[in-house]
Parts: structure tokens; C-alpha cells; sequence
């Protein structure tokens, strides 16, 4: 059987592991000189309080403000929760890119230092599928500070530069984060990827009897625990790209709000019908362009 990672406690629960100081009310970090130092966070999200397994993989639609936005407030309220311990972030970035992103992480950052981020290829695709773009910068700016701050986190590139199917893209997808975890034993995981890489189950959402494992499968096949979330806004817009390779701001489906948000829908019960364990929610999503303006050709703008 094999060995359990450590247990992924979110920040509300961050004082249920024996010998760990409690975060403060709505993931505010306890008090004491290293906490003392941490950035502020926005508040928890609705149901934020449920993860607490030992992975968490976010799926979401590509190219929109706010799930980069609110994935990096669940990092933060972790890190300040747990100020002596490794939280593990999990990107979609091609793998070739992290020496440029550790070298951004350990910077004061500012202009130069995300002019010298940007330069990598992934940031300069022909196909800009919403990965590269603003709101996926400014993830990296709010972990860059955290690691000013003194929080512990690692970050890991984990989209392999090359692959041979899909099949093969997302069983290196999952192999990097298990690497990972298994090196640096963090007591947080988070990963965040396309909502087809984060489903719990083989196929894929308009196929589920389609015999592609997706990376959060082979996750849950040694983490049983394992989360996988999937998306839904409401409204808005997100950076995609359609079948005819046109990538822009295009209007998501709206549909009937059914509850506050943002919040983590978790519904075992659905699982077998959709494939994931539930769904972050947004109400509006908002279009996030690329990162590096074509025109520009190496200057984030």
C-alpha cells in the first residue's frame, strides 16, 4: 500500500494537526514574530473549509481574473496558517520554465524582473489559451511575495514540454506533482490546471467512456482522498481559444444563479455522473488577456 502524502489541512483547519500552532479566526495566522510578518489575505471562501484531504487539484477555464485570483487567496490563507511548513503549488506551466520562475520567486520583483520571467516561450505561444495571461502573472506575483514575506511556498512548473497524446501529457502531469510532494513532504498541496486534467475519473467530460486517464485520476489512484474540482461562472467571459485556433474574450453561458459566491460545491454523490468531487463557483467571470501583448513581443504589459 503505498505511504500517505501529509495531510493538506486549508488554513481554517490548520489547528487539527497535532503539535501545529491554530491559524487565527478566518485563516489569520496565530500570533508570534513569523506570522507577524505575513501578508493580509482576502477572506475564506464559502466552503473552503471542506478540503481538508491531502490534495487539492482546482480545474478551471483558462483565461479568466478571478479563479487565478482566488486560488492564490487559498494559498495565502495556508501559508499563514502554517508558518513553518512547505505549501506546494502545482502550475500549468510548461516544466522547461522553472528555473525563470524560481529566479522570479527569489526576486524584489518589479518591471525587470517580470520582463526577465516572460521571456520563456510558454509566455509567447502563437495559441494563448488563457494560461499565459495576466491574471496567471499576478498568481506568481501574489506567491513571490509571500516567499518575501517568509512563507515557505514551493512552486512547481508541471506541464511537461513534450509529450506523445494526452494520455501521456497528463500521466507526466501527475508524476511531476508526486515528485514533488514526495521530495518536499509539504503539509499543503495545491495544483491548479485545465478542468479536463482535474477530473477524478477516466474520459473526459463530453466522453466519459473514453479511455484518457486524466492527471487527477492517476492522483486519486495513490491519494484516495485526493480532491478535484471543476469550474462554473455564472456569466462573464474568459480568454479561450476556439476550433479554429481564434483566441480572444469570449461570452461564457449564463446561467441561473443558485447560491452565494464565490464557493466549493464538494458533492460525492454527483461524482460518478460528472467526474469530479465538486466545483468552485464564481458568479462573473472576467476575461483575462495574454500576459505579454503580441505586439510588444517580450514585455508583460
Amino acid at each position: 500500500m503505498t505511504a500517505r502524502p501529509p495531510l493538506l489541512v486549508v488554513a481554517l483547519l490548520a489547528g487539527c494537526a497535532a503539535g501545529k500552532p491554530a491559524a487565527g479566526p478566518a485563516g489569520k495566522p496565530a500570533a508570534g514574530p513569523a506570522a507577524a510578518a505575513r501578508p493580509s489575505c482576502a477572506a475564506a471562501i464559502q466552503g473552503e473549509e471542506a478540503l481538508d484531504v491531502p490534495l487539492v487539484v482546482f480545474g478551471e477555464m483558462h483565461g479568466t481574473t478571478e479563479v487565478p485570483a482566488l486560488f492564490g487567496g487559498i494559498v495565502c490563507r495556508a501559508a499563514t496558517g502554517h508558518a513553518e511548513d512547505t505549501i506546494l503549488v502545482g502550475l500549468e506551466i510548461d516544466a522547461s520554465a522553472q528555473p525563470l520562475i524560481d529566479a522570479f520567486l527569489d526576486s524584489a520583483g518589479g518591471a525587470d524582473a517580470a520582463r526577465a520571467l516572460t521571456t520563456h516561450a510558454f509566455w509567447h505561444r502563437s495559441l494563448e489559451d488563457g494560461r499565459s495571461s495576466k491574471a496567471g502573472l499576478a498568481l506568481l506575483e501574489t506567491l513571490r511575495r509571500l516567499r518575501q514575506s517568509g512563507a515557505k511556498v514551493a512552486v512547481r512548473a508541471i506541464d511537461p514540454p513534450s509529450y506523445e497524446s494526452s494520455a501521456d501529457r497528463d500521466a507526466k502531469m501527475a508524476a511531476a506533482v508526486i515528485g514533488a510532494i514526495d521530495a518536499l513532504r509539504p503539509v499543503h498541496t495545491f495544483v491548479l490546471v485545465g478542468d479536463v486534467h482535474s477530473r477524478v475519473l477516466p474520459g473526459y467530460p463530453w466522453a466519459p467512456a473514453d479511455p484518457y486517464v486524466p492527471m487527477g485520476a492517476r492522483l486519486r489512484s495513490k491519494y484516495p482522498e485526493m480532491i478535484g474540482l471543476g469550474f462554473r461562472a455564472f456569466a462573464g467571459s474568459a480568454w479561450t481559444c476556439d476550433m479554429d485556433m481564434h483566441c480572444g474574450a469570449n461570452e461564457l453561458r449564463a446561467r441561473t444563479p443558485d447560491g452565494p459566491t464565490p464557493r466549493i460545491d464538494l458533492d460525492e454523490s454527483a461524482l460518478p455522473k460528472v467526474g469530479w468531487s465538486g466545483r468552485l463557483v464564481v458568479d462573473h467571470a472576467t476575461a483575462s488577456p495574454p500576459a505579454v501583448t503580441p505586439s510588444s513581443g517580450s514585455s508583460p504589459s
